[in-house]
C-alpha cells in the first residue's frame, strides 16, 4: 500500500499573489505602502472596540426552537424555528425554559390550523412564517405586557424518512454470538 506523504513542493501557485509578484521599482513600492496605509487606517477605524460594542448591542439577537410538528400523511415535518429579533428582552424571554410550555402549545395551536401544503410551498410557508411571529408576539405581550416589532421566524422543515425494506423475514442479520 502507498503511503500517503503531505507535500512540501507545488507545481503552481494557485493564482495567488506572493512577494514576488510585487513590483519593486520606486513606483510600485509606494503605491503598495500607500495601499497598506489606507487599508490598516480604515481597518483601525472599523475595528475599535466602542465601534465593536456598538454593533453588537445593536444586532439581531437569535434563538433556536426544537419543536417538532408533522402532518397527517406528509412527507416533510416542521423541525426548528428560528426566531431573530432585536429585542433583547424578547430573545430572553424566548430562551427561557418555564416559557417554553405554553409556548408550545400556542404554536402547535397556529400550526393546526394549516395543512402539508402551507409548508411545503414557499409562498404559503413565508405567509405561515409570518403568522408564527404574530403567535409569538401575542404570546410575550400576555405574559410581560411588553410591546416590541415583530421578529423574523424562519421555518426549518425536514422531510421524514422512513427505513428501508429489509431483504427477508429478519429485520437484524444474524450474528454468532461468541460464548
Amino acid at each position: 500500500m502507498k503511503q500517503i506523504e503531505p507535500r512540501k513542493q507545488y507545481d503552481h501557485d494557485g493564482g495567488y499573489p506572493s512577494v514576488a509578484d510585487v513590483d519593486l521599482s520606486r513606483r510600485g513600492f509606494f503605491g503598495a505602502a500607500v495601499v497598506g496605509a489606507v487599508g490598516l487606517g480604515l481597518g483601525g477605524a472599523v475595528l475599535l472596540p466602542d465601534v465593536a460594542e456598538a454593533g453588537r448591542r445593536h444586532g439581531y439577537g437569535k434563538v433556536v426552537l426544537s419543536l417538532r410538528y408533522s402532518y397527517l400523511g406528509c412527507k416533510v415535518r416542521l423541525e426548528k424555528i428560528v426566531v431573530q429579533s432585536r429585542d433583547r428582552q424578547l430573545v430572553v424571554f424566548l430562551g427561557k425554559a418555564k416559557e417554553w410550555t405554553g409556548l408550545a402549545a400556542a404554536l402547535r395551536r397556529v400550526l393546526a390550523k394549516h395543512k402539508c401544503r402551507d409548508v411545503q410551498d414557499a409562498k404559503r410557508r413565508s405567509a405561515l412564517q409570518v403568522l408564527v411571529g404574530k403567535e409569538i408576539l401575542a404570546r410575550y405581550r400576555k405574559r410581560t405586557g411588553r410591546r416590541t416589532k415583530a421578529p423574523l421566524v424562519t421555518l426549518i422543515v425536514g422531510r421524514i424518512r422512513s427505513p428501508g425494506p429489509v431483504d427477508g423475514d429478519v429485520m437484524m442479520p444474524s450474528i454468532p454470538l461468541l460464548p
